[in-house]
């Protein structure tokens, strides 16, 4: 969250606060359909959201693994939705294939940048 929020040439970079990044449209699949009531009404008393709270309150405190890379999905939808055309690595992103620039594997979920260019 923290890398879009900091972003000054993507698709983040008129973004300035926690808030902006987190309700643009489409940036966290957790703002989808039925799943926008859950995220309105955490559970405040729950081991999760305290550990959650916690991170957001120390984030300078905690190694950045995914470093600069603005985007990710689960790796089954971002390996059924590439391509590679001309050596380049294409991502089926929102109807358009986009350009991968860097990405990095971590778990089950890829991370990556990409340009329309």
């Amino acid at each position: 969250m923290m890398n879009r929020k900091n972003d000054d040439v993507g698709e983040f970079k008129s973004k300035n606060t926690v808030d902006e990044v987190v309700l643009h449209k489409n940036a966290f699949s957790c703002f989808w359909d039925d799943n926008l009531a859950k995220c309105l009404a955490p559970n405040t008393s729950s081991a999760v959201w305290t550990n959650c709270v916690n991170v957001a309150m120390n984030l300078s405190s905690f190694a950045n693994p995914i470093g600069d890379k603005l985007f990710y999905t689960q790796i089954d939808l971002f390996n059924k939705n590439t391509k590679t055309e001309n050596g380049k690595l294409l991502y089926l992103m929102s109807g358009s294939w986009v350009i991968v620039t860097s990405k990095i594997l971590k778990g089950q979920h890829m991370f990556f940048n990409y340009t329309n260019e």
